[in-house]
This record gives structure tokens, C-alpha cells and sequence, in this order.
């Protein structure tokens, strides 16, 4: 929903379409399958000699790479490099693209960070992102969008998010505290 209401308020300013990004399905887990192996290379000797002082979430992604052969790990390079050239296609069509940051609203703090299937993608595609709020779920809980530049064309998106964010509805204004430290 917050998409679509994202998409509107741009609509009125710049002609929005539908793109058909089911091409990039597989990104996530070739993600995951990438970083699963290079953190097994790369982290090795701690959980060799120091897997107690490791997290349970490290411990677990090293585990899942040591699973996966240097054939895959190559096979899952290989294609990420395709998807790469891919949408580096769509965006000879397009400046901006436009995507949920995550799989619905924001979760409850006890609940912990959410979902990363989103970044997964735009990380494997090497994409800048930018998430910006505005809008909100049915719990009444930030739903975050989140616009993707080509590849390289970070200052080009950073300027894009600044005009969209003058699109989006307005967020509260934050209290801030200044905290006194004692040191001038």
C-alpha cells in the first residue's frame, strides 16, 4: 500500500510505471549464498580459535558457508554478474526506481530489526539506495520506500530523494535533546 501511495505522489510530478523485476528473484539467495561463503573464508580462524566469542548469527553464517562449494560459490558470481548487466538495462529506461524497504512495516522493537530480503537484492546488484519514511502501516508503524539509482549514480539519487522526499507526507518533527557533557 505505501508503495502505491509513494507512486502517486511522484505520479503527479513525473510519469511512475510498473516494471516487471521477477528477472531478480533469485538475487537474495544468491546473496546470502555469496556471503555465506566469503564469510567463511574470510572469518575462518576466528571460528577455528575463537568461535565462543562469536555470535550465534556469525556462527551460523559461517556454518552455511562452509557448506557451499567453490563451484557454486563461482556458479553464484557468475549469475550475479548477469543480474548485474540486467538491470543495468532497465536503467538505460528508467532514472529511479522505486521499492518497498521492507516486507511491511516496522517491527516492534522487541521484535528485532526486520527483514533484510530488500537489501539483499539491491546489495548483490550493487545499487545505491536511499529509504526514506513518510509513510505507515496498519499498526500506524513506519513503512519505509526506498529509491534505487543505477549503478554509480549516487549523487544523481541522493538529488532525486531530496525532490521525492518534498513529495512524500510530512514526518513529526523530532524532539532532540542536547545533552550538556561539561566539556566545552
Amino acid at each position: 500500500m505505501a508503495l502505491q501511495k509513494a507512486g502517486a505522489c511522484l505520479g503527479g510530478e513525473t510519469p511512475v510505471e510498473d516494471v516487471d523485476l521477477s528477472a531478480f528473484k533469485a538475487a537474495a539467495d544468491l546473496h546470502v549464498t555469496i556471503m555465506s561463503y566469503e564469510a567463511c573464508q574470510a572469518l575462518g580462524w576466528e571460528y577455528a580459535e575463537q568461535r565462543a566469542l562469536l555470535s550465534s548469527q556469525i556462527v551460523s553464517l559461517i556454518e552455511a558457508g562452509r557448506a557451499i562449494g567453490y563451484a557454486t560459490y563461482r556458479q553464484a558470481l557468475a549469475e550475479a554478474d548477469r543480474l548485474r548487466a540486467q538491470i543495468a538495462d532497465v536503467f538505460t529506461r528508467y532514472d529511479l526506481l522505486l521499492a518497498p524497504a521492507a516486507p511491511g512495516e516496522a517491527p516492534k522493537k522487541e521484535d528485532g530489526t526486520g527483514s533484510p530480503i530488500f537489501s539483499r537484492i539491491w546489495t548483490l546488484l550493487r545499487l545505491p539506495t536511499v529509504t526514506l519514511p513518510g509513510f505507515t502501516g496498519v499498526n500506524g508503524l513506519p513503512v519505509g520506500i526506498q529509491l534505487l539509482g543505477a549503478f554509480g549514480e549516487d549523487e544523481s539519487l541522493l538529488d532525486y530523494a531530496t525532490w521525492a522526499e518534498t513529495l512524500f507526507p510530512a514526518r513529526p518533527v523530532p524532539s532532540i535533546c542536547v545533552q550538556d557533557t561539561g566539556h566545552e
